[in-house]
């Protein structure tokens, strides 16, 4: 007892010590415990939900979800970034002010456009979207702009435990809300004003946390506009420079979309944007957590050691994500039915399409810091206009054939050679070729086959699904115990 008494006052020492010397990692681990909360209530609703909703539901929502993005970008004039930069209370607060008023500004334009001209805007863009839904936009711009104000005040406060839980209160009420509205009158109005709901939630937590802070600082009494400007000078990279990319950013995410919308109706949508979206968020659950190691790493070691290393993370993406995407391209449509019902098989499909595509997406994602490393960033800046041409050409001509399938295709193909294209290119600055790459993953893509052979033969002759996803739910298990056994993970 005396000893075990022992060991825990000296675990205690040790953690102490950490918190005290590992502030950087500390806040991290708060945001990233409530990202990861976040996400797993997400997964475990997100099968209830797709029962509730219908494909036609969620391709509105994917649709407003890509207007919204378009106009994000320009919310706050990117002062609010600046808050993190600026040391003195009163400038700061002038910033919060100032980044506020162009979010009311936005929202209230848009209103007024939306208001005078829905009709020719959904004509135009032929958007087969419920009008109703256009209202809700100004009010989720309006308090998400709002909410990117109060969390960069918090985050120049050092708050991110605030921010963490802005996270988890988010999705709580988000998925609180679709289940409520969905119980008892599922519709595209619920989805989109349950996102809203949570944007308002949060918005008014954060202003709860920035009062008990006592961030907040009068000066409405001494606001000077010369002061204003003087902030707007000095900080002016921030709407122009840093703007002008985020916008261009969004806008190759969303207008492909929205042209998509142009030529198929919200049902065709819903299915894409449902698979997008599964797909994107396996990536983002492990490529963000390396990509964050990797940047802040490749930057401080020698020039001669970032060809090891970047291997070595090459090598430990090989062993996490090789396998659930050639399980998605063997049995995406059976998954989709299975965990989110019959109706989903759709999305199903267009998942097993993109997953070529998405794959070589998953391994660009963590190393996109070499850019930054080696000051490419305008190359990254050209190669995304190259890609939003193209993907907007590929999903015009689908559209113009009317067919879905082919255009998903030309865009997975597209993504793979465009992706590609630019993964490799980055790789050559630190002697790094296709042959090397391949050389580099070639093991654990052996591997994973050898482990799925079974369930595609029972795809293949039997054609039973139960069995199917049975085995592809033994294998998988048994792939990882076995890499978890004999590889040896050599980046955290």
């Amino acid at each position: 007892m005396l000893n075990f008494r022992k060991k825990k006052y000296k675990y205690l020492i040790i953690l102490k010590k950490f918190k005290n010397t590992n502030s950087f990692l500390s806040n991290v681990l708060k945001v990233a415990s409530g990202t990861l909360l976040a996400q797993a209530l997400g997964y475990i609703f997100l099968p209830l939900i797709t029962r509730l909703y219908t494909p036609q539901q969620f391709g509105d929502l994917g649709i407003f979800i890509a207007m919204f993005g378009v106009f994000t970008p320009l919310l706050g004039g990117k002062f609010e970034i600046a808050l993190v930069l600026e040391k003195d209370k009163i400038q700061k607060m002038n910033l919060y002010l100032l980044s506020a008023v162009i979010t009311l500004f936005i929202s209230i334009i848009s209103f007024f456009v939306f208001l005078f001209f829905r009709d020719n805007i959904i004509s135009i863009l032929s958007l087969s979207i419920n009008q109703d839904l256009l209202f809700i936009l100004p009010a989720s711009l309006l308090f998400f702009g709002l909410y990117q104000a109060n969390k960069y005040l918090l985050i120049s406060n050092n708050s991110f435990g605030e921010i963490s839980k802005t996270i988890v209160i988010e999705k709580i009420v988000n998925i609180g809300s679709k289940l409520i509205i969905g119980f008892f009158k599922p519709s595209s109005f619920g989805l989109v004003f349950s996102d809203l709901l949570g944007k308002i939630a949060v918005v008014f937590y954060t202003y709860f946390a920035i009062i008990q802070n006592k961030l907040y600082v009068s000066v409405l009494k001494k606001f000077n506009k010369y002061e204003v400007v003087k902030l707007v000078k000095k900080y002016k990279k921030f709407p122009t420079y840093e703007l002008a990319g985020d916008w261009f950013d969004s806008i190759s995410n969303q207008i492909p979309l929205l042209i998509m919308a142009f030529y198929f109706n919200s049902v065709i949508i819903g299915y894409y944007v449902f698979a997008n979206s599964i797909l994107k968020k396996i990536i983002m659950l492990t490529s963000k957590s390396f990509g964050s190691v990797y940047y802040q790493k490749i930057s401080e070691i020698k020039v001669t050691e970032r060809n090891a290393f970047t291997s070595k993370l090459i090598k430990n993406l090989s062993i996490i994500g090789i396998l659930p995407f050639i399980i998605i391209a063997i049995g995406a449509p059976e998954i989709f039915s299975f965990i989110f019902g019959e109706n989903w098989y759709n999305s199903g499909i267009y998942a097993q399409i993109m997953s070529p595509y998405l794959m070589i997406f998953f391994f660009l994602k963590p190393i996109n810091g070499l850019y930054r490393v080696y000051n490419q960033q305008d190359k990254l800046f050209y190669f995304n206009i190259v890609n939003f041409i193209i993907f907007s050409g590929v999903v015009i001509i689908g559209g113009l054939m009317k067919d879905i399938t082919l255009t998903i295709k030309l865009i997975s193909i597209s993504g793979v050679l465009v992706y590609g294209w630019i993964y490799f290119w980055i790789l050559q600055k630190i002697k790094i070729t296709f042959l090397d790459f391949i050389k580099l993953i070639k093991k654990y893509l052996l591997i994973s086959f050898g482990f799925l052979l079974i369930p595609l033969l029972i795809k293949i002759f039997n054609n039973n699904d139960v069995y199917f996803l049975f085995s592809l739910l033994l294998l998988s298990i048994g792939y990882y115990l076995y890499v978890y056994k004999y590889s040896k993970m050599e980046v955290n």
